[in-house]
């Protein structure tokens, strides 16, 4: 099936390259329909095709297909605007409050689905029973400080809680548009605050009701941190509150 859809695929354009793959875009010859090709090494293909072989929603990039032979691929579905961060810096876009937690909500919603924000190939399928997972001693996480929850700086233990505290700051860029977490802080400041359990103060730009939830992310104990499906629920009321007064002053909203 794989090398079938494979010879369906032209006018390929490599889009990007880094450190887990190379990125290129196809078209299907058939159904005139674009496709994101990834490839990738041994280890990536078997990581990232084992987390998300079974998953099926909305808000998570589809994979399509997967062939394994001189050059492990996956093929995703493909993203129009490209990734998030670039996509909100992007000077020609302009983004209403309403268009923004609609954003936020729609990944709220997904990430029951995977465990870690960001690429698939740092996600990690926990087993039936197992609500956390510690790499193994001597494998370097390469991930960023600004992102980590106190429990991954001190004991290296990620879990669904350490993706709810990423997420609030993934909740910072998005309504600053892309501004770069803790400002005017190095990694050691950053470092050092998170293990104090000092949050980051408000973000300029973002809404009062917005840093009300991300504070809850930020708990100092994992436990207490609220689930992704109620992060979900208090966006999407957020997100009905705002467009509701958006529509009442004649602006556009987006939907979820």
């Amino acid at each position: 099936m794989a090398f079938t859809f494979l010879g369906r695929l032209h006018r390929r354009t490599k889009l990007a390259s880094g450190k887990n793959g190379e990125f290129w875009l196809a078209v299907n010859k058939r159904s005139g329909s674009k496709v994101a090709i990834k490839k990738v090494s041994k280890e990536v293909f078997t990581q990232e095709a084992n987390a998300l072989m079974h998953i099926s929603h909305p808000n998570v990039i589809h994979l399509i297909d997967s062939f394994m032979n001189s050059s492990p691929s996956l093929i995703f579905q493909y993203a129009e605007n490209g990734d998030l961060l670039s996509f909100l810096r992007s000077k020609t876009n302009t983004f209403s409050t309403s268009q923004l937690l609609a954003v936020a909500a729609n990944i709220a919603n997904g990430m029951p689905f995977m465990c870690k924000i960001g690429a698939f190939s740092k996600a990690r399928c926990l087993k039936p029973g197992e609500s956390s997972y510690t790499p193994p001693r001597g494998v370097t996480m390469s991930l960023p400080i600004t992102w980590l929850a106190p429990e991954l700086l001190q004991k290296r233990k990620f879990s669904i809680n350490s993706d709810v505290w990423a997420f609030a700051v993934l909740l910072s860029e998005i309504f600053c548009q892309g501004s770069t977490p803790y400002p005017n802080m190095d990694n050691i400041q950053v470092k050092d605050a998170v293990q104090k359990c000092e949050i980051m103060i408000q973000p300029r730009g973002c809404p009062s009701e917005v840093f009300e939830v991300m504070k809850l992310c930020f708990k100092s104990h994992a436990k207490s941190r609220p689930s992704f499906s109620t992060v979900y629920q208090q966006l999407k009321d957020l997100h009905s509150k705002s467009s509701r007064e958006a529509t009442s002053s004649g602006s556009e909203c987006e939907d979820i």
